[in-house]
């Protein structure tokens, strides 16, 4: 009897480790929680235009990447939904694995790669003339495994301060006003519903 349940306990343990996650998301260097929303403030880029970038530099540690362990459990599949795009860009692009789609005007991509190290997500919303935010959803699959992250983009005369909220892989981009006081757990409720006034989201500044 116990020579089975040793054998039974050897089975799940080897089944579970089998299904282990292998891959998972990461803003600033920081862990994200599956379904996880990281929101970026529009700012002037290189040439002076508004936009909003998962990516602003070179180093990969400054923004969203796919952190990726098991090279071998075969390619990636990655789609990316976009919603609510009220910023009036004149290009919004997204590259992963070395390929880049024009997703103006779109809001269903898919794509598939091979597996790195550290895949950057280069989602781009260039050239923003509006005020309003762009909402989408990136999930990706491997080996019948899954990942999802939300990406809001926002242009809301949003400055950088000092964050006071909590990391990302503590919540899903909870939200404060200036006391420090919680307003909402999540920016899944898009900005667009908080009354006037100032709020924490992220680390940034937004007014309302």
């Amino acid at each position: 009897m116990n020579k089975q349940l040793l054998l039974l306990t050897a089975f799940l343990f080897a089944s579970l480790s089998a299904f282990a996650q292998t891959f998972e998301f990461q803003y600033q260097g920081a862990s994200l929680q599956d379904g996880a929303t990281v929101t970026i403030a529009a700012q002037e880029n290189f040439f002076g235009e508004l936009s909003c970038e998962t990516n602003p530099s070179e180093n990969p540690n400054n923004g969203l990447v796919l952190k990726m362990q098991d090279l071998s459990a075969g390619n990636v599949k990655a789609e990316l939904q976009i919603q609510n795009n009220g910023l009036g860009a004149s290009m919004i692009q997204w590259c992963m694995g070395g390929a880049c789609t024009m997703a103006l005007n779109k809001t269903s991509l898919t794509k598939t790669f091979a597996p790195a190290d550290t895949v950057q997500v280069l989602f781009d919303a260039t050239n923003i003339k509006g005020n309003g935010n762009l909402l989408a959803t990136l999930t990706v699959t491997q080996n019948g495994q899954t990942r999802k992250v939300g990406i809001l983009f926002t242009n809301e005369d949003a400055t950088s301060i000092k964050s006071i909220s909590p990391t990302l892989s503590k919540g899903e981009g909870a939200i404060y006003d200036l006391s420090g006081r919680l307003v909402n757990l999540s920016t899944r409720q898009l900005v667009n519903s908080l009354k006037n006034g100032l709020y924490i989201i992220n680390g940034k500044k937004v007014i309302r």
